[in-house]
């Protein structure tokens, strides 16, 4: 005899966590600290000299001018 077979999907969905909130919690600081870092660099990288700027940029092959 044969049987018949059938196909079902199951979507997995989970109710958000106490974990959830806090890992999004923790994104969000990390983030927020990381910007503060890249704000920090570009202002060090604006005081520095002109050809040590060319020699940073060239250092990363990034044009001047694109930050």
């Amino acid at each position: 005899m044969m049987e018949r077979q059938q196909s079902v999907e199951v979507y997995s969905f989970r109710a958000p966590t106490c974990q959830d909130q806090y890992i999004r919690e923790k994104y969000k600081e990390i983030k927020a600290r990381n910007e503060r870092l890249k704000a920090q660099s570009y202002a060090k990288y604006l005081k520095m000299a002109p050809t040590n700027q060319t020699g940073l940029m060239s250092a990363f092959d990034v044009k001047e001018g694109n930050m």
